[in-house]
């Protein structure tokens, strides 16, 4: 088999923007940099959904779609980043030692809406 062909199959495929890695090579860099900063920018956007009186959750979905297809996600990705948007939101309600009622309301409202099925909390 030529060296070139070796070379070739070596060579992963990214599976952020699905074009060869190059050799011996996952991914691109620059491309899981930009998975990871709009993973971050989701997660805040849904984590601060949590703590709004009212937000459109179709709108909020808009949004976190078109991030997550901007920095090469999935649905999948949609949905995790409001699975953890809400952790974070649980996270931040407790952090003065205690949830209030308020806060409570509006975290199961947001799981209520979007349909989230979050286990171990």
């Amino acid at each position: 088999m030529p060296f070139s062909n070796l070379l070739e199959k070596a060579s992963g495929i990214c599976p952020f923007c699905r074009q060869k890695a190059g050799v011996l090579r996952r991914t691109h860099p620059e491309c899981q940099r930009a998975y990871i900063d709009g993973w971050h920018h989701m997660v805040q956007l849904a984590s601060q959904a949590t703590i709004s009186h009212k937000f459109d959750e179709n709108a909020l979905r808009r949004s976190l779609s078109e991030i997550a297809r901007y920095f090469h996600g999935d649905a999948d990705t949609v949905t995790r980043a409001l699975e953890e948007g809400w952790r974070l939101g649980v996270r931040r309600a407790a952090a003065d030692g205690t949830i209030t009622y308020e806060e409570e309301v509006r975290l199961r409202d947001f799981r209520k809406r979007l349909a989230l099925n979050i286990s171990g909390v």
